[in-house]
């Protein structure tokens, strides 16, 4: 299939480069942190989310952070240990001359699992957060303390989506619809923003119609390419990022048309990447409007989901 120029490679290898660079910093400062080296921590991971999990990001980029704890009867984790948790985050972060967490650190807390597993799919589902730190734990997370928790929380969420899976004919329809919520949700967000009138909502747009599109229908695609329905292959699917997962489908189907497509694609999406972070409200980005308004990223996904290889069963899902 096509490939990317040199230069356009380059810039690529040079964002996942920072980002695996970047990250391994900040494991290596929570690693020798003596707040995380306590006992009373040892049953919660710490994972994060957006440009560093994608490996697209900057030097302007920011750290989405997560927490999953939980409680039993060596820990019980309340407020106190919240502030303390949070503290040292925010002094790591600081130290690491990351921006400053985003939306006033509105994600952080620590989520315990044996209390919000039996929520999922409720009508309370999304009650503190719990639905996006869980959507984005399986679509695109990298974790950054305590892999053995972060491992096995991933674990029981997919357990928990596959609970019906000795029924005859099963396809993951709970967590396909879990991931087609999510898209509706974040499309939703940036409604409200663009009615409230936020400085930020044209940013927010662009990321919408490229790095968050990307993240939901990469992973569809790539469970209907390569007929995902296991736990192993779940596992091994939320490992990749969406980028790998999207270029992996295209691969498989090697199909001409769906190979020029990426390759249009591909040119755009590293246009907007080197133009987000130099995104202002006060000066003209009409380049980055007009990426925002292209049909290729929509027209590649529209023709994957067309390929004759897809199943019926899940396309018509989409739309039933």
């Amino acid at each position: 299939m096509p490939f990317l120029n040199s230069q356009e490679a380059e810039q690529l290898e040079t964002k996942q480069k920072f980002s695996k660079e970047k990250l391994g910093k900040i494991k290596e400062e929570i690693s020798s942190s003596s707040t995380f080296s306590s006992e009373a921590f040892k049953n919660l991971c710490v994972y994060t989310t957006g440009s560093f999990a994608r490996s697209e990001a900057t030097d302007k980029s920011d750290l989405d952070i997560f927490i999953i704890g939980e409680n039993d009867k060596q820990h019980h984790y309340g407020k106190i240990d919240e502030i303390k948790i949070f503290s040292e985050l925010i002094r790591i972060n600081k130290k690491l001359e990351f921006p400053e967490f985003s939306n006033d650190g509105e994600f952080l807390k620590i989520f315990k699992y044996n209390e919000v597993e039996k929520i999922i799919g409720s009508p309370i589902d999304d009650h503190n957060n719990w639905f996006t730190a869980r959507m984005l734990l399986i679509l695109e997370s990298k974790c950054i303390y305590n892999d053995e928790k972060y491992n096995e929380f991933i674990e029981k969420i997919i357990k928990f989506y596959l609970r019906d899976k000795e029924h005859s004919n099963f396809k993951l329809y709970f967590l396909l619809n879990d991931i087609l919520r999510f898209w509706r949700t974040l499309c939703l967000n940036y409604e409200v923003s663009r009615t409230n009138q936020s400085k930020k909502w044209g940013k927010k747009n662009i990321s919408l119609k490229f790095s968050r599109r990307l993240t939901v229908f990469a992973t569809i695609i790539y469970i209907f390419v390569f007929k995902i329905n296991s736990e192993d292959d779940l596992i091994e699917m939320i490992k990749k990022t969406p980028w790998e997962r999207l270029r992996e489908s295209i691969n498989k189907l090697n199909n001409s048309k769906i190979n020029n497509d990426f390759t249009l694609f591909e040119k755009e999406y590293i246009d907007f990447l080197n133009l987000k972070e130099q995104y202002n409200t006060e000066i003209d980005n009409s380049r980055l409007e007009e990426l925002g308004n292209s049909k290729t990223f929509r027209k590649l996904i529209s023709d994957i989901l067309l390929h004759q290889s897809i199943d019926e069963d899940l396309r018509l899902f989409l739309i039933s």
